[in-house]
């Protein structure tokens, strides 16, 4: 498994709500119709190899949230994250640990949301095991059918 390569996620959490009847949201200044809204947060566990020298390195990690019921849509996402457990020895001048941005992705072919943390990496024989995540996605066509909808929370 190549450095930096997501493992498993830990101390999920995920809430799911359904405007009944249809809901909307404003976005970009546009009303936006959901019919699901998913809240989930958690800590996504990383390969934990070790810098091998003192520059500075960006990678992307990516965490694969949901995969979504046929014909699901992500009208809009809003995501943050953050480094959660780091480590350094003595070999490293200086260190540091950042998230630069993060983005959400759908795999087109496996309608699975995806969140990408940009990151970046400093110092010799440090290493990053862990980030903390924040998502909200808004959902749109999503089956009013009540085993679908509660099938979301633990997919």
């Amino acid at each position: 498994m190549p450095f930096g390569d997501y493992q498993k996620t830990e101390g999920k959490q995920r809430t799911v709500w359904v405007p009944f009847g249809g809901g909307q949201i404003v976005s970009e200044g546009t009303l936006l119709p959901v019919s699901a809204v998913i809240v989930e947060s958690g800590v996504a566990v990383i390969d934990a190899g070790v810098l091998a020298d003192n520059i500075l390195v960006r990678t992307d990690v990516t965490v694969p949230i949901i995969k979504l019921p046929a014909g699901g849509i992500t009208v809009k996402a809003v995501a943050a994250s953050w480094p959660s457990s780091f480590g350094s020895r003595d070999d490293a001048d200086s260190f540091g640990w950042a998230v630069d941005s993060v983005e959400v992705k759908v795999d087109a072919g496996t309608n699975t949301v995806q969140l990408v943390i940009h990151d970046a990496q400093l110092g010799k024989g440090t290493n990053v095991m862990r980030y903390g995540y924040h998502i909200t996605l808004w959902l749109l066509h999503m089956s009013q059918d009540q085993r679908t909808l509660a099938s979301l929370e633990f997919a």
